[in-house]
């Protein structure tokens, strides 16, 4: 008997399958909160000053997602790092079905591995202790290993404590991903633009005061540098190629649609992009 795949193939094969952008991994990540029922989602960005070049450079260091949907007990959340199984189903089982994304099992790995080289995770149920897991490229790919480390409850590390709330809600998750070799961009400012032009356009539906083709969550990012203290948070807002959602991201008109359907109605309208009919 042999093994199907060797665990070092399937790592490099998620190592260099491809994202567009940084953007549209983070976007898997979110892809899992929404799945999960989770109201509340927080995109986190961590930061720590280099050294390099005789001067000092402020990088990103990790990236986190932390939200309050249904959570994973301890046999879901050790199937989530194992390739082609998925938690979709566990999913279906609390009536969640604004999506069916996570068909596959390959989203949260591919989506890791394409950018950085650990993911911790960390989640809770019915108010106990989170359990965590992770998965490390380097100590899988050097011992050629194919298991995933057993869940085990702990409470979340003080390092990663600015990605969570101050109080934990119920129930929740928190990714975390670190080791992040090829992230890009790798300055906060500039990923959080990024995520106001991709991510916002990607999850509109979810972002709008219209529930017809999304239920509407609460998407915000931060970024922080743990030696400097600074916090800085954006509400994410729909990025609508069409101008007709709200609220949404277009400088000086966040709260009104741009783009209306006037009917029976004459009407100068302030936007070039108007339609009249």
């Amino acid at each position: 008997m042999v093994k199907i795949v060797e665990a070092r193939l399937v790592l490099g094969m998620l190592r260099d399958q491809g994202y567009k952008n940084s953007s549209y991994a983070i976007g898997e990540l979110v892809d899992n909160s929404i799945d999960a029922g989770a109201k509340e989602i927080r995109i986190g960005i961590g930061t720590e000053d280099i050294y390099k070049n005789q001067r000092y450079s402020e990088n990103i260091s990790a990236i986190g997602t932390y939200d309050d949907g249904h959570g994973m007990n301890r046999e879901t959340l050790e199937r989530c790092l194992v390739m082609g199984l998925s938690v979709k189903g566990e999913h279906e089982k609390n009536n969640e079905q604004d999506s069916d994304l996570g068909k596959y099992g390959i989203g949260l790995k591919g989506a890791t591995f394409g950018f950085c080289k650990r993911v911790d995770i960390y989640s809770w149920q019915d108010g106990n202790k989170p359990l965590h897991t992770y998965l490390d490229y380097d100590e899988a790919f050097d011992t050629n290993s194919d298991e995933v480390e057993v869940p085990k409850e702990t409470n979340i590390p003080d390092k990663f404590q600015h990605f969570v709330a101050d109080k934990l809600p119920p129930s929740g998750t928190l990714v975390v991903w670190t080791k992040l070799d090829r992230i890009r961009p790798r300055k906060a400012p500039t990923l959080l633009d990024h995520l106001n032009k991709d991510l916002c356009r990607i999850f509109r539906h979810f972002m709008d005061d219209d529930d017809n083709l999304g239920t509407r969550r609460n998407i915000t990012a931060t970024y922080f540098n743990p030696q400097k203290q600074g916090v800085e948070t954006k509400t994410l807002r729909a990025n609508d190629p069409i101008y007709l959602l709200k609220p949404n991201n277009t400088p000086g008109y966040e709260d009104e649609a741009t783009n209306e359907l006037l009917k029976n109605e004459k009407k100068i309208g302030r936007a070039s992009c108007r339609e009249r009919v």
